[in-house]
């Protein structure tokens, strides 16, 4: 039989997170200790004109550059007809909380949102309306 859960199969917790941790101490330490040489290679291999060496001393001596990026949103256009789909359809709601308010059951008004959404699949309110049926 395989999958499902069988005792002590599986990564044992924590082992993978405790080895990459000890990893990463004793590689700062060793850094450390051998910082200067490395710094002056770096140095070095920037004054003959290396661009990646030049590049990661000043991206780490004041940090990386930011980048600029832009961004264009297009509206969608509101044509007659779905303006007048947006309008009619916030009359109905406006209706159906006059209902609601009044009395009226909360399954009549679901009812109701469901055939308003059958109506204007389309309309942007639709998602509302999707949203109230859940």
């Amino acid at each position: 039989m395989r999958g499902g859960y069988r005792e002590g199969a599986g990564r044992k917790q924590g082992f993978a997170a405790k080895s990459a941790e000890e990893a990463r101490s004793m590689l700062s330490e060793m850094l450390m200790r051998e910082i200067q040489p490395i710094g002056e290679a770096l140095i070095k291999r920037a004054k003959l004109g290396e661009i990646a060496a030049t590049r990661e001393l000043f991206d780490r001596a004041w940090g990386r550059s930011r980048q600029a990026i832009e961004v264009t949103v297009e509206e969608e256009q509101q044509t007659p007809k779905k303006e007048a789909e947006s309008r009619e359809l916030a009359e109905m709601l406006s209706e159906l909380m006059i209902l609601k308010t009044g009395g009226m059951s909360s399954q009549y008004v679901l009812q109701q949102l469901r055939d308003m959404k059958n109506k204007f699949p389309s309309s942007p309110q639709s998602d509302v309306l999707v949203a109230v049926d859940k």
